[in-house]
């Protein structure tokens, strides 16, 4: 486990390097945020994938909805904190996107394991371009890194708030 740790610090690094020109906002309309009142991570990742299809992000609902799925039956993709990060990289798909959902109340149950999330980026995207991803999960991640940030994210009151807030932490 250490030296998954190792490789997981040093590719993080790696791709700080890389992140030069690195645009959050590419990814993220504004659109595809939600504030959204789910009781279960099956409930979030429905609201987030039909949020997507709605807004014409993408077309393949159904094999999406389904890749996330098999995804989080290989463990779950809560990472503490209230943090869940439910992603699918399939070829059907041309460019990344993300969606993010904000939970209020008390939060939702993810899985046995995981109470209180608030937070959901849902990521979806090719599968060939690996380094690609993970620079979208380095700069969503570095929006909710300690507690100030969370509770600033969590006040925020409208779509387009949560936008502002989360490319000027990425900055853009």
């Amino acid at each position: 486990m250490a030296t998954q740790g190792r490789i997981k610090k040093g590719l993080i690094e790696r791709l700080k390097g890389h992140s030069k020109d690195f645009q959050l906002s590419k990814y993220l309309p504004v659109e595809s945020i939600a504030f959204i009142d789910v009781k279960s991570s099956d409930e979030a990742i429905r609201s987030l994938v039909d949020r997507l299809y709605r807004n014409g992000i993408i077309h393949e609902r159904a094999l999406f909805t389904q890749s996330l799925q098999a995804r989080e039956a290989l463990g779950s993709t809560a990472i503490g904190d209230g943090i869940a990060i439910p992603h699918a990289r399939i070829a059907a798909f041309d460019e990344f996107f993300v969606a993010v959902g904000i939970v209020h109340h008390d939060g939702l149950n993810w899985d046995d394991q995981h109470s209180g999330i608030h937070f959901i980026f849902l990521i979806g995207g090719p599968d060939n371009r690996p380094n690609e991803y993970l620079q979208i999960i380095s700069h969503l991640t570095t929006a909710v890194k300690d507690e100030e940030k969370r509770a600033k994210l969590l006040s925020c009151q409208t779509p387009k708030d949560v936008h502002r807030y989360l490319l000027s932490v990425s900055k853009g």
